[in-house]
């Protein structure tokens, strides 16, 4: 007998197991196997047939996003013990505030609520990876856990050896990449851990602190760095969490923690150029070193900051430095190994777009031309994004500009007689343009599309999306500090700045208002699940992972809902039958 037919008779005989599974579980409750016998039934079943129809008959998707009621922010990072002990002074409120050293896991971020299992993803959205819970062992007897999955030292070791005949990457890439897997391997049994962020846990003062010994810092993190958990770093947290909230956070990471990482990858390369890069407000500095090998990747650019970095780590042209490459970023310069005969320093009078005088206020260098070209282009570009006007790049800003454009008020006026003046630009490309941009006037924007275009500093999408969430952009504009202040992840600085912007603001903002219609929100209309039928599991795990889906959960069948969940299709209960009336989705749970 030929390999395929072998394969035809095994996965036909293993469907028909299932269905027998199926059947008596379902309709005789009754079982003659266990839940974990069960699954390596569906797994034999989805390597010899992944895509077998017996398998899309599960109702609810493990590949479906899950909303995070908490978002999950990434951290802030330093990479000194100088760093960390100047962060903790400056959001300290006296001697005696209380921080959280914990461990910062080198792993995969994961939410574990009502028994569901998601990833980080964006710190928004996450990826449903509960069908993974199997090969994941859970370091808490809690139903809500937050933490990282992560391979621990010794079965990362393990899973090394049996995996010898394959490439096996980091113990987080290799996480990553089984949780990312749709199938699972069960036959190594829970060779992934789930580590709740407080697992390791040291508190201590600020004054206590500051009183560490270089020996102190050294045995520290050391206890972090021996533990069976893979890790880059620890983490500060604020003991006090009213406190740490009321600080708010930006859209990555919170204001009342900060990562100390561990030492990175580093070379040793000459700064042989410094670029200054316009933006919106100030003047970045990038590097141009020999290119050199770190961690892997070429590297030929390095992060300044800013020019109060240059001057406090004496950089000057042709020094020797030591670059440090710290994850997926622009590597930063560790510090000056020596300083050549020729070194020049680095120096900068005129903005180099302008030409204008240039002016330091720490940390930080500012063009004094507030009509910059270079500042206005990259306004005018992120406007333009932020409000949805296509085919309109950098290049056609710039020429705008010199056509006299000065913000998106001009943009939105232009003509097809202006646009045609551009250099490159005919008849139908001048069209083109034209239509693009009377389309948005058209159709509209939504309201937090026009406060995103404004380039509030601290106000992007996202923050403009909070804000306008239950008020209107009257409202916005008539709000006062403390009110902003309250809004979750806006400190009292931002809420100043963002007041005192609108206020400046006030008139431009009214004559976009009169150029440009806002759209009217949309009502995502609710989703509802109901369920009808002897359930695998308690009803209430089906629920949470319903509601952690974006369904509110109902017991009756009626018009409005989106989908009915049942343990049998072929079973006359009222429910079904009413679905079928009203042509609502059913779907069966097995």
């Amino acid at each position: 007998m030929c390999k395929m037919e072998n394969k035809k008779i095994r996965i036909k005989e293993l469907i028909n197991t299932i269905k027998y599974h199926n059947d008596l579980y379902w309709n005789q409750n009754n079982s003659e196997i266990s839940d974990i016998e069960y699954d390596k039934l569906i797994e034999k079943l989805r390597k010899l047939s992944p895509n077998n129809k017996l398998l899309d008959e599960f109702t609810i998707n493990t590949s479906l996003k899950i909303k995070h009621k908490i978002p999950m922010l990434s951290l802030n990072k330093v990479y000194s013990i100088e760093k960390i002990l100047e962060w903790c002074r400056k959001v300290a409120r006296d001697k005696n505030e209380e921080f959280l050293i914990q461990l910062k896991l080198d792993g995969c971020g994961a939410d574990y609520s009502n028994g569901i299992l998601s990833t980080r993803g964006d710190g928004h959205v996450g990826e449903n990876i509960t069908n993974k819970l199997p090969i994941i062992k859970i370091l808490s007897k809690n139903d809500n856990i937050r933490g990282e999955i992560v391979f621990t030292k010794s079965e990362f070791d393990k899973y090394k050896i049996l995996k010898k005949n394959e490439k096996v990457k980091t113990s987080r890439n290799t996480c990553s990449g089984i949780l990312h897997r749709n199938d699972i391997d069960t036959s190594f049994g829970k060779i992934l851990t789930l580590v709740p962020f407080n697992f390791i846990s040291k508190r201590v003062k600020l004054n206590e602190l500051e009183k560490f010994t270089e020996s102190n810092w050294k045995e520290l993190i050391e206890v972090f760095q021996n533990s069976e958990f893979p890790a880059d770093g620890i983490v500060f947290k604020l003991v006090d969490t009213g406190y740490s909230n009321s600080l708010g956070n930006t859209s990555h990471h919170p204001h009342g923690q900060m990562a100390l990482k561990f030492t990175n990858p580093t070379e040793k390369s000459i700064l042989r150029e410094v670029i200054w890069q316009v933006g919106k407000r100030k003047l970045t500095p990038v590097g141009k070193i020999d290119p050199v090998m770190i961690g892997g990747v070429l590297i030929s650019n390095v992060n300044l900051h800013n020019y109060k970095y240059i001057l406090d780590k004496d950089i000057h042209i042709n020094d020797m430095l030591v670059i440090e490459r710290s994850g997926d970023v622009i590597p930063n310069v560790q510090k000056v190994i020596y300083a050549t005969r020729d070194r020049k320093e680095i120096k900068l009078d005129y903005c180099p777009i302008c030409n204008c005088p240039i002016d330091y206020r720490k940390p930080e260098l500012y063009c004094t031309n507030g009509s910059c070209e270079g500042k206005l282009l990259i306004s005018l570009y992120d406007s333009v994004i932020r409000l949805g006007i296509e085919n309109l790049g950098k290049p056609t800003i710039k020429k705008l500009i010199d056509l006299g454009v000065c913000n998106i008020i001009d943009i939105l006026k232009l003509t097809i007689d202006d646009i045609i003046k551009l250099e490159g630009f005919a008849e139908i490309s001048s069209r083109n343009l034209y239509n693009e941009i009377q389309k948005i006037i058209k159709e509209g924007v939504y309201d937090w599309q026009i406060l995103a275009s404004l380039n509030i500093e601290g106000v992007g999408v996202r923050m403009s999306k909070i804000l306008l969430t239950n008020k209107s952009f009257n409202q916005i504009q008539n709000m006062t500090v403390n009110e902003f202040e309250s809004i979750e992840g806006i400190g009292y600085k931002i809420a100043i700045r963002i007041y005192q912007s609108i206020a400046e603001k006030r008139n431009y903002i009214s004559n976009l208002l009169s150029t440009l219609k806002i759209k009217e929100k949309k009502t995502k209309k609710s989703k509802t699940i109901c369920f009808t039928g002897k359930l695998k599991e308690k009803r209430s795990y089906y629920e949470a992972m319903a509601r952690s889906c974006g369904y509110e959960i109902v017991k009756n069948v009626t018009k409005d809902l989106t989908v009915l969940i049942c343990s049998d299709m072929n079973s006359n209960s009222s429910k079904i039958k009413k679905a079928k009336k009203l042509k609502i989705e059913i779907r069966s749970m097995i």
